[in-house]
């Protein structure tokens, strides 16, 4: 097989594996990005209703400890809808 050739020849493997690796480094150097679009950060949505609350009881009890669990945003905002 085609397989065992390789196999049999692992120094080989791994020259041709560095010759790739090598060559891909390259081009990816060589390549520019300005072509690509901007990419948004993601933005994350949470609608909780709890009638009878107040805007402040909403914010204490189920925002903040949301904004805690949520690592990795850099600004948190909090909108509170009445």
């Amino acid at each position: 097989m085609f397989t065992h050739f390789f196999i049999d020849r692992p120094i080989l493997s791994s020259v041709i594996f560095a010759a790739h690796r090598a060559r891909g480094r390259g081009v990816a150097v060589v390549l520019s990005i300005e072509q690509y679009p901007e990419m948004a950060p993601p933005e994350v949505t949470i609608d909780a209703i709890y009638p009878g609350a107040t805007a402040e009881v909403i914010a204490s009890n189920v925002a903040a400890p949301i904004e805690v669990q949520m690592n990795g945003i850099d600004r948190p905002a909090l909108l509170l809808l009445d």
